[in-house]
């Protein structure tokens, strides 16, 4: 898009020649528009605007450094270069004061004109950039759901966005310029923040802390604000201000807090059923340890053989080939056979074996036959 430059002069040969130099110059890309009198120039620039302005300080119906304010009133990013025949100091600083870019003699050599007239521009288009670039950063601090503050080097409010002046139901107006530590950190937390501050100016970028932050007045509530810290430069390399991005976490750490809660509400029931069972089982109570003397003597006593009632003691138990030997031995010594009234001797009652009756050796079975 083609830069506007107004020309403001009730001179139209020198208007012109000013308009052939801007528009056959080919490193600038303009469109000029022209007006012999101030209020004229007015009315151009409240249906277009203007980014270069070029007005003579004498004009039919008033004075061109008037005129000034009246075209920066329209058009604030609009630069105006004096154009004047008789250059005085006093015109001179009273065009500076009002906010000029430039004071320019009207025997100007076009190199001269086109290189004050790229300048201004250049001004212009910064300008411009800085208000689109400024109109997002306060677009993205203004809708943005995190907490944001500035500090200037006093510990002064200089930025409060809306989600703060929501929480703290103060206006961004009056705000600006209160203590911020004093004004809505919590007395327990006041420290931290102080020092977090302080680490912030040394140059230290995203320095964290976490405090408490008053609520609305009358409330008697806080929040847990988690902050994170960043200082930027001034013009000499200081640090000028101090910006703190706070999330609320008031939320989060009562969750934390319930699910510690329920952990450990959990664990004491886990142990308090270990112990009810312990309590309620009656065996378990009175069973002596297995360590103790009453089990070790119940566990020998299992393991000793049980002797039959009235079982005497010549049967005791002994080892199994020896009651084989005793048995055959006996079986030798009585008689073979007898007489038919004859009767063998009674036998003695065999020993109860504690596991039945002891099986007969290989040979017995052949010999009783």
């Amino acid at each position: 898009m083609s830069a506007r430059v107004l020309i403001v002069d009730d001179n139209t040969a020198l208007a012109d020649n000013l308009r052939d130099i801007l528009e056959g110059a080919v490193e600038l890309d303009v469109s000029v528009t022209m007006a012999s009198d101030g209020q004229t120039a007015l009315d151009r620039v409240r249906e277009g605007g203007f980014d270069v302005a070029l007005v003579d300080v004498r004009l039919p119906d008033g004075s061109g450094v008037d005129l000034v304010r009246s075209l920066r009133a329209v058009s604030p990013f609009g630069e105006v270069i004096l154009v004047t025949g008789f250059a005085t100091v006093d015109s001179a600083l009273a065009a500076l004061q009002t906010g000029v870019f430039a004071f320019l003699l009207k025997s100007f050599r076009p190199e001269e004109l086109l290189s004050t007239v790229e300048q201004a521009l250049a001004k212009v288009h910064l300008k411009r950039d800085r208000e689109a670039l400024e109109h997002r950063q306060r677009a993205l601090i203004d809708t943005a759901g995190v907490l944001i503050v500035a500090v200037d080097p006093d510990d002064r409010v200089a930025l409060f966005n809306p989600k703060v002046a929501e929480l703290t139901a103060t206006g961004v107006p009056a705000a600006v310029g209160r203590p911020f530590v004093q004004s809505w950190i919590t007395d327990d937390s006041r420290e931290r923040v102080e020092a977090a501050l302080s680490k912030a100016r040394t140059g230290l970028s995203n320095v964290e802390v976490e405090s408490g932050f008053a609520d609305r007045p009358g409330h008697g509530q806080t929040r847990r604000v988690h902050w994170f810290l960043s200082s930027v430069p001034g013009r000499q390399g200081a640090p000028d201000l101090v910006y703190g991005i706070g999330v609320d976490v008031t939320e989060r750490r009562a969750l934390e807090r319930r699910a510690a809660e329920a952990e450990a509400l959990s664990a004491m029931g886990t142990l308090a059923l270990g112990l009810a069972h312990e309590i309620r089982n009656p065996l378990n109570a009175a069973a002596p340890a297995p360590g103790t003397r009453s089990g070790a003597a119940r566990a020998a006593r299992s393991r000793t053989p049980r002797s039959r009632p009235g079982a005497s003691s010549a049967c005791a138990p002994r080892p199994r080939a020896g009651r084989w030997r005793a048995r055959a031995g006996a079986a030798a010594a009585r008689p073979r056979s007898a007489g038919c009234g004859s009767r063998a001797p009674a036998r003695a009652p065999a020993c109860p074996s504690p596991t039945g009756p002891p099986p007969r050796p290989p040979g017995a079975r052949a010999r009783a036959a």
